[in-house]
């Protein structure tokens, strides 16, 4: 099921609060209301939670947060505001999803769009407005209700009950840096996939954390501002973004997908034939209309190994469980043989508009397979790293590559391999790990995501380590960036604070980009 609700900027500091309800849960109304009307939820492992009352409702109606430590709220009560209370038909839809994607994502099922009439949950699950403006909610104190924290084993069960989404403009600048935009959701969401076509066409994917139940959120930014979509479609988690443009956007999982693989029966001919070995697909593609799988079928034994991804304008190509790529042809994917050795399993792929030309994993090599264009003829060096896998590879060309491994950023140097430019250092906080690169067209800015709110800067060839302009909490995940004059720069990540966790892409202006 999709549900889409376009989020428009209104002046220089606007907030807007929307309400999508959700579920993993097979009966979450039934669980809903035993929570409500007996005081405990049930625990992942099957036992139960005893709530204490929480706070005070909002008029009579218990709110759908999670439930108060006993300390009240700053003192600003939510909205009060019910919904129109006016139940949908009460008859579910036909569950058939048109043209490949699903509707809206809530059967309808009694509830009304915000999941439930009559004020059953308050604005978006969470006091008013969820945070403050210091992007926090009022003390980390949530309204009363069945808690939702199932990090902290406290859960109805391993879904959540609503999605709040906060955008917020503003003009602050520090670090190098000037936020211009925040987009947040709160509920079980990391933003991992992030990808864009331009400065105003990008895309965000948040999938559901380890652990949960939840459909994925696909939010995209324009000149409209943004717009957020519920994409209820099995397997549907994305890990990794890439693509040509706004009508062919590719989203990878980080793992294949459940099931089985099954031999099909098709009719084939030739000396070394062999039926179509077809597969659940961990990958989805965006056609400017909606989000539909991609059929998963090879002409071999081999599997779709996630999370690597490329594309350009004529195919896409993703890794394998063995000894080569797969491409796209459109109707199924098809084996590409390369020696991938010991860097085998790749992690990400990098190349021109022409197909991949460098896949990274274990150690690095040239996909000579593919193109073997001059500058690679001489690759030399150990693919193998001592400091760890890589995690990320990116560049506008050879001349200004950089990769990386968890604890090390390296430059390619044509004639001398991967060198290491920059060991990532410790600091108090969770321990930095690398997430994400982005390099300039220029070369001169290089950007790395840590995993916590620090940041590395490589700006007119010297490094620095930068703190982020968020909140304490943020853990950065991934980062885009665009050579526009202004240097537009986007950053994902979760967000952890007190009862709040969610996960907030942050729009920036580089500073001297």
């Amino acid at each position: 099921m999709v549900t889409s609700t376009l989020l428009k900027r209104r002046g220089v500091l606007g907030v807007a609060i929307f309400l999508v309800a959700v579920t993993g849960c097979r009966d979450f109304a039934a669980a809903y209301d035993k929570c409500l009307t007996e005081q405990t939820c049930y625990l992942p492992d099957g036992g139960l939670l005893q709530l204490d009352g929480g706070g005070e409702d909002d008029g009579g109606t218990p709110d759908s947060g999670a439930a108060d430590s006993g300390t009240a709220d700053s003192g600003t009560a939510d909205s009060g505001t019910a919904d129109s209370g006016t139940a949908d038909s009460g008859t579910a839809d036909s569950g058939t999803a048109d043209s490949g994607t699903a509707d809206s994502g809530t059967a309808d099922s009694g509830m009304d769009a915000g999941g439930m009439d009559a004020g059953g949950m308050d604005a978006g699950g969470m006091d008013a407005g969820g945070m403050d403006d210091g992007g926090m909610d009022d003390g980390g104190q949530s309204d009363g209700g069945p808690s939702t924290n199932c990090d902290g084993g406290l859960a109805v069960c391993t879904s959540f009950d609503a999605v709040e989404i906060v955008v917020r403009e503003f003009s602050v600048c520090s670090s190098g840096l000037c936020l211009r935009q925040e987009y947040a959701l709160s509920g079980p969401y990391e933003f991992q996939g992030l990808w864009g076509s331009g400065p105003k066409d990008v895309f965000l994917a948040a999938r559901a954390r380890p652990g949960f139940e939840a459909p994925a959120q696909m939010v995209r930014f324009s000149e409209d501002g943004f717009s957020a979509m519920t994409v209820d479609l099995p397997g549907f988690q994305p890990f990794r973004l890439h693509g040509t443009g706004s009508d062919n956007v590719w989203a990878i999982s980080e793992a294949p997908a459940s099931g089985p693989c099954w031999l099909g029966d098709e009719h084939l001919t030739g000396p070394y034939a062999s039926p179509l070995l077809h597969c659940p697909s961990p990958l989805f593609r965006f056609d400017g209309q909606q989000w539909a799988p991609v059929g998963y079928a090879t002409n071999g034994w081999t599997t779709i190994q996630p999370p690597a991804l490329f594309t350009g304008l004529d195919s896409t190509w993703v890794a394998s469980n063995g000894q080569g790529l797969l491409r796209w042809t459109g109707a199924l994917w098809q084996l590409e043989p390369v020696s991938l050795g010991t860097v085998s399993p790749l992690s990400a792929l990098w190349g021109d508009t022409s197909g991949p030309r460098i896949g990274v994993g274990n150690g690095s090599l040239p996909l000579a397979g593919f193109q073997p264009p001059a500058p690679w003829a001489d690759w030399i060096g150990s693919p193998l790293l001592e400091s760890g896998r890589f995690v990320a590879i990116a560049g506008p060309d050879e001349e200004h590559l950089y990769a990386a491994t968890a604890s090390e950023v390296l430059r390619w140097v044509q004639g001398g391999g991967w060198q290491a430019e920059f060991t990532v250092p410790y600091f108090s906080g969770p321990s930095p790990a690398v997430q994400d690169i982005w390099v300039s067209g220029d070369g001169n800015d290089v950007w790395v995501t840590l995993g916590t709110d620090y940041v590395l800067r490589k700006h007119d060839g010297a490094w620095s380590v930068l703190q982020l302009p968020v909140e304490p909490g943020f853990s950065a995940l991934q980062v885009e960036g665009f050579d526009t004059p202004a240097g537009d720069l986007w950053i994902t990540g979760t967000q952890s604070h007190g009862w709040f966790f969610g996960t907030i892409a942050y729009r920036y202006e580089r500073q001297d980009p």
